[in-house]
């Protein structure tokens, strides 16, 4: 990483990299431990082993009866959600294809 050659959130590194892109999201996406291919009658398939997670988007929908989460739990989970997807596209220079409720979790 560059050296910080001036001070504020426009200020750039010796790398031409702004200060306010440094931000580290890394603790809003999980880890992956481990993963191996399956055959099975459907044909061979992925599995990816990650940490224990909080329960999906899904699942907290459906305990609201499908009636609306409340604002601020709305507003904590999408934040919690961007800055991932910030992480995994400045950093790891991956794109998440899958953006559905299932694949989310609340922590």
């Amino acid at each position: 990483e560059g050296t910080l050659i001036a001070q504020g959130p426009m200020s750039r590194d010796s790398n031409g990299i702004r200060a306010i892109d440094n931000v580290d999201h890394s603790r809003h996406v999980a880890t992956l431990h481990d993963s191996f291919f399956h055959n099975g009658p459907h044909g061979r398939h992925m599995a990816m082993v990650f940490g224990m997670l909080g329960c999906n988007l899904l699942s907290v929908i459906k305990a609201f009866n499908y009636r609306g989460i409340p604002i601020p739990a709305v507003k904590r989970m999408i934040k919690g959600v961007c800055k991932g997807l910030d992480f995994l596209h400045r950093r790891c220079q991956i794109i998440h294809t899958d953006l559905k409720p299932e694949p989310w979790y609340s922590a």
